[in-house]
């Protein structure tokens, strides 16, 4: 009676099941596309099959005459130094090679090459190649791992040796990529970036194309007479724009490392492009671009007698001295938040030159032939205009405050006098009582007194009295406690 499998014999028989499930995964994987030796094993299978129609089908033929296999044996008196036994086993290796068993090779074969050509016909027309010969070169290539393509890079562009028999920029892997010392590429297959490859000998798959090579050294480029507008409207012009930047990079340049470049970098520049009227906008262009629109944002933000100061005439006070825009747009180039801009564009600006800023001459082409051609009257015109609206806004400014403090200050004054007057006639209504003396009295003393800063003389009394009544300060009659004043 059997014993029963412990579970660690299951455990064990699980494992090798996987193992062998995973083994068999991997082989039919890489035998159907792999590359190098993986071709050359496709290349063999294919010999083996027709070698095994060959030999399945020699125990069905009946081969009587070798008239060639006789015909040597007979040449060289092979029968005569050699056992009978021996020359039949040798009668049958050779049956092999004969007409009637190498027949049954020939529909494989010609399976073969139709499927061969059928495939790179496919291929052509899927792939809209020129020749069918490219096709197929491509074909076999792939499938049986010899003869692959190469494709050089070098100053960041892409060449091939024979470009009518080499479809890798059109396609793609399998092939050899060149890349010469100071350029790097991309590459991408279907599903997106598959490698980003340095200077060497690089082996790429098959699908996986050449997205865009690139060139390492610094790139230097120049924009001359660039038209910019000012803050306060006025049309100027910049004589010459240079600009030096190259792929960004952490590390320090040296001997054993003298271009350097960060994978990421080398990805936003390639992905992160505009697309223009001609297409997909070149990586260099883009960076000069941005480098103009840096400096195109700044100008606009100022007006021009911050850019060009007027001439002093000498009545007016001397301006803060101001940062020379030459050394403010080096200081914006530098700043955090402008390099970043840059990084995204995966580019390191090393430096930016300005040349001289002038107003536009072609700003009034409408000019009469007669007239000034350059259309500086027009320039100065707006800005005198410009500065007579600037002075004239700080004049009315100057004047409504001026204005609004003398107010004040009457106010001020009125409000103080009235106080002051209260207060005085408060003081002689309180020392009248005390004293038992006549209100009107005190009352008419105390004004005169405030108001003309001397002692009250004989007969104001009445008349001021009267004033009174009238100002609505002492009713008519004198009611109340307020006697009438004394004949004189």
């Amino acid at each position: 009676m059997t014993a029963p499998a412990s579970g660690h014999d299951t455990h064990r028989l699980a494992r090798l099941r996987q193992h062998l499930r995973r083994q068999l995964t991997y082989y039919l994987l890489h035998f159907v596309e792999g590359d190098h030796t993986w071709g050359q094993t496709r290349l063999t299978a294919a010999v083996v099959l027709g070698v095994l129609c060959v030999l399945i089908s020699r125990p069905f033929e009946t081969i009587e005459h070798q008239p060639v296999f006789n015909g040597v044996i007979a040449q060289l008196m092979l029968r005569e130094l050699l056992p009978p036994r021996l020359i039949s086993l040798l009668g049958l290796f050779a049956s092999f090679f004969s007409i009637q068993a190498l027949r049954h090779a020939l529909p494989p074969l010609l399976g073969f090459v139709l499927a061969l050509y059928f495939g790179a016909a496919y291929l052509r027309d899927l792939l809209e190649l020129p020749t069918q010969l490219q096709a197929f070169k491509h074909l076999t290539s792939t499938l049986f791992g010899s003869g692959y393509p190469r494709m050089t890079i070098s100053e960041g562009q892409a060449a091939l040796s024979d470009p009518e028999l080499n479809p890798m920029l059109k396609i793609g892997g399998p092939g050899w990529v060149d890349i010469k010392i100071g350029n790097a590429a991309l590459f991408e297959r279907v599903v997106g970036p598959s490698a980003v490859l340095g200077a060497g000998t690089h082996f790429v798959r098959r699908f996986e194309t050449l997205r865009e090579a690139f060139d390492l050294r610094e790139v230097e480029r120049s924009k001359n007479d660039v038209k910019l507008m000012t803050k306060d409207g006025l049309p100027i012009v910049m004589n010459e724009m240079r600009v030096r930047f190259r792929i960004r990079a952490r590390q320090v340049r040296t001997e054993a490392n003298p271009y350097p470049a960060m994978t990421g970098a080398i990805r936003r520049a390639a992905y992160n492009r505009k697309v223009g009227p001609n297409g997909l906008e070149n990586w260099a262009d883009m960076v000069t671009g941005a480098c103009r629109g840096v400096i195109t944002d700044w100008i606009a933000r100022r007006r021009m007698d911050e850019l060009i100061p007027p001439p002093r005439d000498g009545n007016q006070p001397e301006p803060p001295l101001a940062t020379p825009y030459r050394q403010a747009l080096h200081d914006l180039f530098q700043q955090k938040a402008t390099r970043q801009r840059f990084a995204d564009m995966g580019a390191e600006i090393i430096w930016v030159s300005v040349g001289h800023i002038r107003p536009d001459p072609d700003v009034d082409p409408d000019l009469r032939l007669e007239a000034d051609p350059t259309g500086r009257d027009k320039i100065h015109h707006q800005l005198i205009e410009t500065w007579k609206s600037a002075h004239a806004a700080l004049a009315q400014d100057e004047i409504v405050d001026a204005k609004a403090y003398a107010r004040w200050l009457a106010d001020t004054a009125r409000a103080e006098a009235e106080s002051e007057l209260i207060l005085a006639l408060t003081k002689g209504l309180r020392e009248a009582r005390q004293e038992g003396l006549p209100l009107d009295d005190v009352l008419a003393d105390r004004l005169v007194d405030y108001v003309a800063g001397v002692p009250a003389r004989p007969g104001d009394v009445g008349r001021l009295q009267r004033l009174l009544v009238t100002m609505g300060l002492l009713e008519s009659g004198y009611p109340g406690d307020i006697a009438p004043p004394a004949a004189k």
